[in-house]
């Protein structure tokens, strides 16, 4: 069987984009841990032959990441090291590669490039340890779900040692956190958020026990930047959770999610909270703030004031009419 060198006019060698978007509504709840936003994983490669040409195609698949298996593969890289055994020209000494970031593993679909021109850089006679290196990367598509990257190399009286490597990227939420985590019913308290590269974030305020009813800026499911904060409410004792879902690139698709959230406990106010005025007259003419202002049934005390002149003593009564009767 005879394999041709590749040349930058192989029509299969120009560079294919093809936008991929997969409806795939995955429900699947990651634990409230962030895990890395990339991850690389690489594999060692061996395409020699002696005297003739032959082609040799190794894959790596995000999915062999072991600490998350759904990044996207956003990036391919090589390598290589390629040594020749053959005289300039025809006579051999030639090594090229292609390369494809797709979902399916297989040459010519997806994201292709030509890596190494066997007519041009790759073309070393007799000479060894010539390095290449490199990367090739589908930028800011978050849509396409390509997990796999997959080399094809071409040798002619030459050997191709070293590795291919593909890196993975997700969306993360950096950060999710509130500004009180313990509040008393009717407290204001806010939550604050912060994702990257994500295609869609939405936020999920509900109870989780109690009768923690939670109230924010935001309604339940609806969709918020990616950068933001909402003030929160909670109307009765319990805890509530705000969770944020944040959508992103994966080789499953877009419409994989992320999920964090903070739960905020709400505790009733302790007697002599609430609504009970903190103010009674104290010293005779003080208006002053004081531990003791209302019983246990959360009653104000007598003597309630707001300023020192509601303390003061009433003014004398003024003289009275003399009044007389006329007969």
């Amino acid at each position: 069987m005879q394999f041709r060198d590749y040349k930058v006019m192989n029509r299969k060698s120009k560079i294919l984009l093809l936008t991929i978007t997969v409806f795939s509504f995955i429900t699947v709840l990651i634990s409230n841990s962030s895990y890395a936003d990339t991850g690389s994983v690489s594999r060692g490669i061996l395409c020699d032959r002696r005297g003739s040409s032959t082609t040799c195609t190794y894959s790596v698949s995000t999915s062999e990441i072991s600490s998350y298996p759904y990044y996207q593969a956003y990036v391919g890289r090589w390598d290589l090291i390629l040594d020749g055994h053959g005289a300039f020209g025809g006579a051999g000494g030639k090594g090229g590669a292609n390369g494809c970031l797709n979902s399916s593993g297989a040459m010519w679909s997806g994201a292709c490039w030509l890596l190494i021109d066997s007519e041009g850089a790759g073309n070393v006679g007799d000479l060894n340890g010539v390095k290449f290196n490199g990367d090739r990367n589908i930028g800011g598509d978050y849509v396409a779900a390509f997990k796999v990257w997959v080399v094809e190399f071409y040798v002619n009286d030459a050997t191709f040692t070293g590795s291919i490597i593909a890196d993975g990227r997700r969306q993360s939420i950096d950060t999710l956190t509130s500004s009180n985590y313990n509040v008393q019913v009717g407290q204001s308290f806010t939550v604050n958020w912060s994702v990257r590269d994500d295609t869609a974030t939405n936020i999920y305020p509900h109870k989780r026990s109690g009768s923690a009813d939670i109230s924010c800026g935001y309604s339940y499911g609806q969709q918020v930047s990616s950068i933001g904060s909402t003030n929160c409410s909670i109307s009765g004792a319990g805890t509530a959770r705000v969770l944020i879902t944040a959508f992103g690139p994966s080789g499953m698709g877009p419409s994989f999610p992320e999920n964090r959230w903070v739960d905020i406990d709400a505790v009733a106010p302790p007697p002599g909270g609430g609504n009970c005025p903190r103010l009674k007259c104290v010293s005779g003419d003080l208006c002053r703030l004081t531990d003791d202002d209302c019983d246990s049934g959360g009653n104000p005390f007598p003597n309630q004031c707001s300023v020192d002149a509601d303390c003061a003593p009433p003014p004398p009564p003024g003289p009275t009419a003399d009044l007389k009767c006329n007969l």
